[in-house]
C-alpha cells in the first residue's frame, strides 16, 4: 500500500518530502501530495515508511 498526505491536517512542513528516499512527494504551494506510483513505503531503504515517522502533524498515512 502507499501513503497519502491528509490535507486538511497538514502543516506544509516538508519534513516528509526531505525524508522520502523514492521522492515521490511533491508540492504546490502549500499542498504536498504523494506520487503512488512512486511510493513503496520504503521498503529496501528503512524498516519503517520515513514519511509517517517525521511528520509532526499525522497526515502521513496509508491510503
Amino acid at each position: 500500500m502507499t501513503h497519502r498526505i491528509e490535507t486538511s491536517t497538514c502543516t506544509a512542513c516538508g519534513a516528509s518530502q526531505k525524508a522520502c528516499p523514492n521522492e515521490a512527494i511533491s508540492h504546490k504551494g502549500k499542498l504536498f501530495r504523494i506520487n503512488s506510483s512512486k511510493c513503496k513505503d520504503c521498503v529496501g531503504d528503512y524498516d519503517e515508511p520515513q514519511c509517517e515517522d517525521v511528520c509532526p502533524s499525522g497526515s502521513c498515512t496509508l491510503m
